[in-house]
């Protein structure tokens, strides 16, 4: 997934990028999902930090005796408490379409690489040594299978056979 910060920092080369791989560019949708979601996150901030101030300024204005500034004060911490939420929601739901909009795009070819509408408009820049030929009949999936299964248990026998004797000695009779 890419960066958000390099995205707004090279919103041109984003859009190059995609286009070299033949996607729509994305660089302004995402710029701009992430300036509301800054947005958000600042009101929200702000909203916060005026309720805490609030709050403090009731306590002041109980201490002084001055009950009508502490209703006024509480009503707007309400207002505040109430309208909160929604923000919060709204902020949730951004951030999840902005982190789906990032995974969403697709990794950025590097400025070397050739331009091609697919596989066959890849370029060979070097091989080592020579493919390997098949020079038999490939065999069944569940014939490899039996094969590795029937190794094992002859294996596992021997295993048994060798502990059973030169462990323990061999068997006396009575």
């Amino acid at each position: 997934m890419l960066d958000i910060k390099w995205i707004r920092d090279n919103a041109e080369a984003l859009d190059a990028a995609l286009a070299k791989r033949g996607a729509e560019p994305l660089s302004a949708a995402l710029i701009s999902l992430d300036e509301k979601r800054r947005s958000l996150v600042q009101s929200l901030q702000d909203m916060q930090s005026r309720r805490n101030t609030a709050s403090k300024e009731i306590g002041a204005a109980m201490a002084q005796k001055n009950s009508d500034l502490a209703e006024k004060l509480k009503a707007e911490v309400a207002e505040l408490k109430t309208t909160m939420p929604a923000l919060e929601e709204e902020n949730r739901q951004t951030d999840a379409a902005l982190i789906e909009a990032l995974s969403s795009i697709p990794n950025i070819p590097l400025d070397d690489v050739p331009v091609g509408s697919d596989e066959h408009g890849n370029v060979v820049k070097h091989s080592h040594g020579q493919k390997p030929g098949w020079n038999h009949k490939a065999k069944e999936h569940f014939r490899n299978r039996r094969r590795t299964r029937l190794a094992r248990f002859r294996r596992c026998r021997q295993d048994c056979w060798f502990a059973l004797h030169h462990r323990q000695g061999p068997a006396r009779t009575a």
